[in-house]
């Protein structure tokens, strides 16, 4: 994943280099109507493509951090992760929970929840939603 952003990365700074380098290459063209298309076009191929590639690569690497919380978190099933992340911490929460992990001392059942709530809250929302 780590090279996937990397390119990622790099095609964005290739396309904000172009992006400063584009007027300077069509000085001299005569002004018509083409002219005018091109300059519109080599804006959103580059200025335009380029910020909507980073929003992209910001929420991957979001995403990719909520799926590193989620890991951490295994313990808790998704549906209780996502009860959790819902509702936060409570004490009813955590008496709540404590039926399905007997297991776990309340004080420590408790310290997960408070910390599950803390790390999920300190995530960024995914700006760029796409569905398919």
């Amino acid at each position: 994943m780590s090279e996937v952003l990397q390119n990622l990365k790099a095609a964005i700074a290739m396309l904000q280099a172009a992006e400063y380098r584009w007027e300077d290459a069509i000085e001299g063209f005569p002004k018509v109507v083409e002219t005018s298309q091109l300059e519109d076009l080599l804006h959103a191929a580059s200025h335009e493509t380029g910020s909507v590639l980073a929003m992209w690569v910001q929420d991957i690497e979001t995403l990719l951090a909520r799926i590193r919380v989620r890991e951490r978190f295994s313990i808790f099933n998704p549906s209780q992760f996502e009860h959790i992340v819902a509702h936060g911490w409570s004490t009813s929460l955590v008496k709540e929970l404590a039926q399905e992990f007997p297991e776990l001392a309340l004080p420590k059942l408790s310290a997960k929840i408070k910390s599950l709530c803390t790390a999920w809250s300190a995530l960024s929302r995914v700006q760029m939603s796409r569905k398919s």
